[in-house]
């Protein structure tokens, strides 16, 4: 996730990637720990996080007020969320 974020940011976008399992420490390297790790978040505060990571970037002086938001296996699930949740997100992606 860091790379895409990192790529992204080098196409010239605003890049942000969240840590949503830091509430539980944040994401291990461990693949198969992390997928466990993801059922025991609260999918209210997810959206809700997610909702004011939105927020957030439309605030950013350097942003041109849009946002959008990729996300890959249970991140693909969290984008769809987003957009049910932030009807203001420009675009979603969910892989």
């Amino acid at each position: 996730i860091r790379d895409v974020a990192r790529r992204v940011a080098l196409e010239g976008f605003v890049a942000l990637a969240p840590d949503f399992l830091s509430p539980l420490g944040g994401t291990p390297s461990d693949e198969d720990k992390a997928r466990d790790m993801f059922t025991k978040l609260d999918a209210a505060q997810v959206a809700a996080d997610g909702v004011a990571t939105v927020a957030y970037l439309k605030g950013l002086k350097d942003g041109n007020g849009k946002v959008g938001a990729v996300g890959f296996c249970w991140g693909g699930g969290a984008v769809n969320q987003l957009a049910v949740h932030a009807p203001d997100l420009s675009a979603g992606v969910a892989y």
